[in-house]
């Protein structure tokens, strides 16, 4: 959802008159982020003894970093090739460390920068660093959305899985995640039938621009034009079939990070407790947050594992380990993604917003 938002938010950004007309627009979103972050961390505070988890925190050991850098690693690694694959599909001609530098400078802009800039970063990348015709617009706009949807997919597989055989104590969660559950589902039916109609709403947004100057109707053709190349990777069953098993490598990657630095802070863990984690975590940062998703992570992940009768103060400590190393590996990698390409942060979002506007 914050996806959609912030491509189409850059993009309705040329009806503004001006810059700062244009950020003030964005204040309120920015607002509840850092609401929600700071209710966050008096949810945490309250539960947690900070003293306690100070000190777990000095005894991590480096073979526990080095384990998370590695599955950070091949997870980043993953993802591009699965998003080469959609690329690929789309005709968008572009090498794989173009996709993967650029991928990684996008991570490393959401990490830094509210409202998930990061998203036009990558398309600014893989357009050359240029500004974007139209149709290439759509095919690189398209096929973040793409993997975000797979993303959505497999998280709501595995909470109806969850659902199933987690044996989970708090009935409000329980009553929360069904919930949850059943509104995704309808959320994924929705996107399907935009998915399966994106010809006929295309053609008919371009018809309606040419009658209107209507900033929105003007942003939403550019979106669709260009996009139905795209999509058509979700049409072949090939490539389906490629996509959804690079997705669930991708994230039986994750999983066994997860399980594996769990094991460390509790020896009872289990493949249910990772999974739940998982899916706390990926549900909570579709929630406005500040950057990085500071805050609500570290809640996510606190109330998943209390709900197996995990300490506060360990699965707080979990957190904050997790939380800190991937940061700072995807900002690693960011970093060297934009030395490589000679430019500087504030010159990269600069341009990558010019690029969408325009």
């Amino acid at each position: 959802m914050q996806v959609i938002q912030s491509i189409i938010a850059v993009m309705l950004a040329s009806s503004e008159p001006s810059e700062t007309q244009y950020s003030r627009s964005l204040l309120p979103t920015i607002a509840v982020g850092i609401l929600i972050t700071a209710l966050s961390f008096i949810y945490l505070a309250s539960r947690a003894d900070l003293g306690q988890v100070f000190e777990q925190i000095k005894t991590v050991r480096v073979s526990t970093i080095f384990y998370i850098v590695v599955g950070q690693t091949v997870y980043l690694l993953l993802r591009a090739i699965r998003w080469k694959v959609i690329l690929s599909e789309a005709r968008f001609s572009c090498s794989f460390w173009s996709v993967f530098h650029g991928q990684n400078l996008g991570f490393m802009v959401n990490n830094l920068f509210p409202l998930r800039i990061g998203e036009l970063v990558r398309v600014f990348v893989l357009t050359d660093r240029s500004i974007p015709s139209a149709e290439s617009f759509g095919k690189c706009t398209t096929s973040i959305i793409l993997e975000r949807i797979l993303d959505v997919m497999f998280t709501f597989l595995l909470l109806g899985l969850l659902l199933v055989i987690a044996p989970i104590q708090s009935s409000m969660l329980m009553v929360s995640s069904r919930w949850v559950f059943i509104l995704g589902a309808i959320g994924l039916m929705i996107v399907a039938y935009i998915a399966l109609r994106l010809t006929p709403i295309s053609s008919m947004l371009d018809r309606y621009n040419k009658r209107t100057s209507l900033p929105i109707v003007a942003g939403l053709a550019r979106l669709f034009h260009g996009s139905v190349n795209a999509i058509s990777s979700l049409r072949s069953r090939r490539s389906l079939v490629t996509l959804i098993a690079l997705t669930i490598v991708t994230w039986c990657v994750i999983l066994f990070t997860y399980w594996h630095v769990l094991s460390i802070y509790w020896q009872d863990t289990t493949w249910i407790a990772a999974a739940v984690t998982i899916v706390a975590v990926n549900l909570s940062i579709a929630i406005p947050s500040t950057p990085g998703a500071v805050g609500i992570f570290h809640a996510a992940v606190v109330a998943a594992l209390r709900s197996f009768d995990l300490s506060t103060d360990q699965a707080f400590t979990f957190a904050i380990v997790m939380h800190a190393v991937i940061f700072l590996t995807t900002v690693a990698f960011g970093i060297t993604a934009l030395v490589s390409y000679g430019l500087s942060l504030g010159s990269l979002i600069k341009r990558a917003r010019l690029s969408a506007i325009l």
